[in-house]
């Protein structure tokens, strides 16, 4: 009988069966927002090497943050398939230090896309869309469509999406811990704000620009590192 209900497992609900027989970390947290589409994605081998084709242009979705992470998904696409082939997170840097790290890659740049606060003045006096711009960017500001619509959107990339095993997964590991605020009734609400959430709004904003993401080549000139890129 114990057999049998291992078997049943294994066929219906094989992150279970991983978990509990074989000992393997579950592949999110249980009744996070895409807990789903995320076991879905490792268990048809979604997360596994995507490597950089320097024939397609390679986008960048931001989210925005200092003190709190900023994150930055680095993608192509070719036809309907979204490949993330880099993730990159940190905090306490600034723009231009990113935008170094990025040339340093020396990759096929197409458009980098922020979220509407993008366009928001800063201390500085200028606002981060401002600031790519100046460094060479061609920027372009995500539509602001609400969380939950957003969310909606992500939901129905994730079967087209693949994820770079070496240089993206912990973008993996922040939706798969993407989650929303459980009240005491145990209802849930909003999603919380914390660690996970940066790469998940990033994921989110790729998700309403996929079909947007387009391989022409227009040439922009970086006034810090001196050549020309394509953008």
């Amino acid at each position: 009988v114990l057999d049998a209900a291992r078997e049943r497992m294994r066929i219906e609900a094989p992150d279970d069966y991983l978990h509990i027989y074989e000992g393997l970390c579950r592949p999110a947290v249980e009744g996070a927002i895409y807990y789903k589409e995320v076991s879905a994605l490792r268990s048809t081998n979604r997360l596994c090497n995507v490597p950089y084709d320097p024939m397609l242009k390679v986008h960048v979705a931001v989210d925005l943050g200092f003190n709190d992470y900023m994150s930055l998904i680095l993608v192509q696409r070719l036809g309907s398939e979204i490949r993330v082939i880099r993730y990159i997170e940190d905090r306490q840097r600034y723009i231009p230090s990113y935008h170094q790290e990025l040339i340093d890659l020396k990759l096929n740049y197409g458009t980098l896309y922020l979220p509407h606060d993008g366009k928001a003045k800063h201390v500085t006096g200028s606002s981060a869309m401002e600031q790519f711009e100046k460094l060479g960017w061609r920027v372009e500001i995500v539509d602001d469509i609400g969380i939950e619509q957003g969310i909606r959107k992500a939901r129905e990339i994730f079967g087209r999406v693949l994820i770079d095993s070496t240089n993206a997964a912990e973008l993996l590991n922040r939706l798969g811990r993407y989650r929303r605020r459980v009240n005491s009734e145990g209802q849930a609400s909003v999603p919380v704000h914390d660690d996970e959430s940066h790469g998940a709004d990033g994921f989110r904003y790729l998700a309403i620009i996929a079909d947007q993401m387009s391989n022409d080549s227009r040439k922009v000139e970086d006034p810090y590192s001196g050549f020309r890129r394509s953008a």
